[in-house]
C-alpha cells in the first residue's frame, strides 16, 4: 500500500510541475507571432520586366514602400514609375486619398510592350500608362498571357513559393469554373466566371489553377508566372508530352543501357540483340543509373554500387487516421558511422571495354550528382563528400581515364549543401555558374570549365545571394 501511495505522489508532483510550465509553453507558441515579419526586406519581392530589366520592392518602416527598376546591363537603379502621379490618379479614381509611399500594390506586372503597369488590388484590375501617367482599362489584354498547360501534363501544384497575384479573364461565351489544383491533385473550387468576367486572387508561385467548363470538363492549367494574366477560352488544351523514350537510350535512339538482375546490359533497340552484358553485378554490388550518354552516342557512363547499410528506424503511430489501433512503421535511417552507398563510376565505349574509374577522388561520397558530358571526351560530376566539408566538381577524361578536381569547394566547418549550392553549365559548355560561401558570404562565380579557375565574381560584398532566379546566357 505504501508503494502505491508513493507512486501516486510522484504522479501528482509531475502534473503540478507541468502546470507550472504552461506559461513557458504558451510563450514558446507565441514566438513566431511575436518576432515574425519584424525584419524589413528579409524576403525580397521582385520580378522581371519584358525588356529583361529587374524590378523589386523596397519596404520601409510604417508600411512605406518604393518600387524600383534595375537596368541589369548598366547596373543602374531608378524608380519603376512616378509614385506621386500614380497616387494622385488612384485617389481620383477611388475617391479617397492615396499616399505615394503607401500605394495599394504588393507586386507589379508590366504589359508586353513595357508601357502599362497593371494594378490588381483595386476592385477591378486597371492599368497605369507609364508614358502618359493616366489610368487605362486593361480588361482587353495587352499583358503577356500566361501559358495554358494541358491538364494531362500538370496533375498537381508544385509547392508554395513567393506570393504573387494571378488574374483570370473569361474570353469565352460561356461560364467557366476556376479551381485551385492542390499538391495532392484535388480540384478545389474558388470562382465561377461569367462570359467576359475577370477575377484576381493573391496566390503563390507554386500554386497552380485549373479551369473547367460548366459540364466539369478540365480545359487548362495555369501557373502564376511573371505576374501574367490567364485569358480563358472554352477549348481544351492538348497535351505537349512527347512519346516517352525508354530510359537509358542513346541520343540517336539506336542503343539502350538497361539493368537486369543487378547487371548492366547494352541492347540494340531495333534488333534487340545484346552487346555489353556485365557478369559481376549482384544485389550487394549492383549496376544502376543514372545513365549518361556522350553527345555522339559512342560513350556512356553509369555506376556499380554497394548499397547503404540497412538500419531501420521503428516508429509507432499512436493514432493513425484509418484505424483505431496503433501502427508500427519502419523506415531506413542511417546513423553516424553507418555505411553509406558506395558508387563506382563506370565508362563504356560502344564496341570496346567497360572501364571502372578509380575512386581516389570520390572515395567517401554522401552523394554524386550533376552528371553530364561537356563534349565527347570530357565528363563531369559533382562529389559531395560525407561530412559536408568538401563538395567539388570532378572531371573524367574519357580518353585517358584520368580524373581531376575541376572546381574545388572545401570548408573547415560545413558546406550547407541543401540550400547554398547552385551549378549550371553554359550552352557552349565552356563556363559554369558556381555558388559558394568561400568568401564567408554566399555568392556566385563564373568558372572556366577548362582550367577550373574563377573567371569572374558575379556577385561580391558583405551580403548573401539568396537564390538564383534566372540565368540568361545570351
Amino acid at each position: 500500500m505504501r508503494s502505491i501511495v508513493t507512486f501516486l505522489s510522484c504522479i501528482v508532483g509531475s502534473v503540478a510541475f507541468s502546470q507550472a510550465d504552461i506559461p513557458v509553453y504558451e510563450a514558446a507558441e507565441r514566438y513566431g507571432q511575436n518576432f515574425g515579419n519584424k525584419v524589413l526586406n528579409e524576403r525580397l519581392t521582385r520580378g522581371w520586366l519584358p525588356n529583361g530589366d529587374l524590378w523589386f520592392r523596397e519596404d520601409f518602416a510604417a508600411q512605406k514602400k518604393t518600387f524600383w527598376r534595375v537596368d541589369v546591363q548598366r547596373s543602374k537603379k531608378e524608380p519603376l514609375f512616378d509614385h506621386a502621379k500614380l497616387a494622385a490618379a488612384l485617389g481620383a479614381k477611388l475617391g479617397r486619398a492615396v499616399e505615394a509611399e503607401k500605394l495599394p500594390l504588393d507586386r507589379v506586372a508590366v504589359s508586353s510592350d513595357g508601357t502599362v503597369l497593371r494594378i490588381d488590388t483595386t476592385p477591378k484590375p486597371m492599368g497605369f500608362n507609364l508614358k502618359t501617367n493616366q489610368l487605362v482599362d486593361v480588361s482587353a489584354g495587352g499583358f503577356g498571357s500566361l501559358k495554358a498547360y494541358s491538364p494531362a501534363d500538370v496533375r498537381s501544384s508544385g509547392g508554395a513559393g513567393e506570393q504573387t497575384p494571378i488574374t483570370f479573364v473569361n474570353k469565352s461565351a460561356e461560364a467557366l469554373g476556376v479551381f485551385w489544383l492542390d499538391e495532392s491533385g484535388d480540384h478545389r473550387p474558388y470562382k465561377t466566371l461569367a462570359a467576359g468576367e475577370s477575377w484576381s486572387i493573391q496566390t503563390y508561385a507554386g500554386h497552380y489553377w485549373i479551369v473547367k467548363s460548366a459540364a466539369g470538363k478540365a480545359l487548362a492549367v495555369y501557373k502564376p508566372e511573371n505576374d501574367g494574366v490567364a485569358f480563358l477560352t472554352a477549348e481544351a488544351v492538348a497535351s505537349e508530352q512527347k512519346p516517352q523514350v525508354p530510359y537509358g537510350t542513346s541520343p540517336d535512339g539506336k542503343l539502350r543501357i538497361t539493368f537486369r538482375n543487378s547487371q548492366a546490359v547494352l541492347v540494340d533497340v531495333q534488333t534487340k540483340t545484346e552487346g555489353l552484358k556485365t557478369t559481376d553485378g549482384e544485389p550487394q554490388n549492383r549496376y544502376q543509373g543514372p545513365v549518361t550518354w556522350s553527345p555522339d552516342g559512342k560513350r556512356v557512363t553509369f555506376y556499380q554500387v554497394v548499397p547503404e547499410e540497412s538500419h531501420p528506424l521503428n516508429i509507432v503511430q499512436t493514432t493513425p487516421k484509418n484505424q483505431f489501433q496503433p501502427r508500427l512503421e519502419s523506415r531506413q535511417y542511417l546513423k553516424p558511422g553507418d555505411r553509406v552507398e558506395k558508387p563506382v563510376l563506370c565508362l563504356y565505349t560502344v564496341g570496346g571495354e567497360l572501364k571502372k574509374i578509380d575512386t581516389k577522388l570520390y572515395d567517401t561520397p554522401f552523394g554524386l550528382d550533376q552528371e553530364q558530358w561537356l563534349d565527347n571526351d570530357r565528363f563531369v560530376f559533382r562529389y559531395n563528400q560525407r561530412g559536408h566539408q568538401s563538395m567539388s566538381l570532378l572531371e573524367l577524361n574519357a580518353n585517358t581515364l584520368a580524373t581531376r578536381v575541376l572546381v574545388p569547394e572545401t570548408s573547415s566547418t560545413f558546406i550547407h549543401w541543401t540550400q547554398n549550392t547552385f551549378f549550371e553549365v553554359s550552352p557552349n559548355k565552356q563556363e559554369a555558374i558556381w555558388m559558394s560561401e568561400r568568401s564567408g558570404w554566399k555568392h556566385i562565380y563564373l568558372v572556366d570549365l577548362k582550367s577550373g579557375q574563377v573567371k569572374n565574381s558575379i556577385t561580391q560584398g558583405d551580403w548573401v545571394v539568396r537564390d538564383v532566379n534566372r540565368v540568361d546566357w545570351t
